[in-house]
């Protein structure tokens, strides 16, 4: 069976709201390149394969992306468009990031930053509970450490605490 790649957002019936004052999206907020720099380090060398002599590799990296590359483009405009409309009962922060998001999306390319590690154990999936790679995408608040891996194969780790337009 083959997926689409696109964007899903399930109706939440709890009708949970997620405020932009997460206590973990601010403490990163108030110096992000300090934290982004301690953050992406400390799981690095989190993830060296046990009993390797080997360096871990860092590269970091601003890219030029086409925003036409981004799949399903229009559905996620039109997300961004209708959290901005519900930013209103939110907040002026709320209601910046969403402003600053669209605008992104409305230029031809768009910065992003890519940071790969190499002789690491990566992150392990597939994206399903439990595993390393559902704690670092989807899941608050869980941590699951990495098993070795002798093939120390890369891995490029998204930020989940960077604001739109920040690197800009």
């Amino acid at each position: 069976m083959t997926q689409s790649i696109g964007f899903r957002f399930p109706y939440d019936q709890s009708d949970q709201w997620d405020g932009f004052n997460d206590s973990g999206i601010e403490h990163f907020s108030g110096d992000p390149y300090v934290h982004l720099g301690r953050e992406v380090v400390q799981n690095t060398l989190d993830a060296r394969p046990e009993g390797t002599s080997a360096p871990a590799h860092i590269m970091i990296q601003v890219i030029d992306v086409p925003t036409s590359s981004i799949p399903d483009l229009p559905t996620f405009r039109n997300t961004l468009a209708a959290c901005r409309l519900a930013a209103e009962n939110e907040s002026e922060k709320a209601q910046i990031f969403f402003e600053n998001a669209l605008e992104l999306l409305s230029k031809s390319k768009i910065a992003v930053l890519k940071i790969s590690d190499y002789n690491t154990t990566g992150v392990r999936g597939p994206c399903e509970n439990g595993t390393p790679y559902f704690a670092l995408l989807k899941a608050s608040g869980q941590s699951r450490l990495l098993p070795p891996d002798p093939l120390g194969l890369a891995n490029t780790r998204p930020s989940r605490f960077l604001h739109c337009g920040q690197f800009l």
